[in-house]
């Protein structure tokens, strides 16, 4: 359902794609977002983590981000 969801937001109102590179079979990859631009950065990522089935995700930040 979410999945779907996330299609619809990022294909069709957002009117982006994905291209997904990865080779088939690769069991484990690093992916690098940067330079973050704006706050849309995060809710992006997890759309295309979502249509892209990247399901086993960790995330690395620096500390501040994590201060209120």
């Amino acid at each position: 359902m979410f999945r779907a969801l996330a299609g619809f937001i990022y294909f069709k109102l957002l009117g982006w794609r994905v291209e997904d590179h990865r080779p088939p079979g690769l069991k484990q990859y690093i992916v690098v977002v940067a330079p973050h631009t704006s706050n849309w950065d995060f809710p992006i990522g997890v759309l295309v983590r979502s249509i892209c089935r990247m399901n086993d995700v960790r995330y690395l930040a620096k500390k501040s981000l994590f201060k209120p």
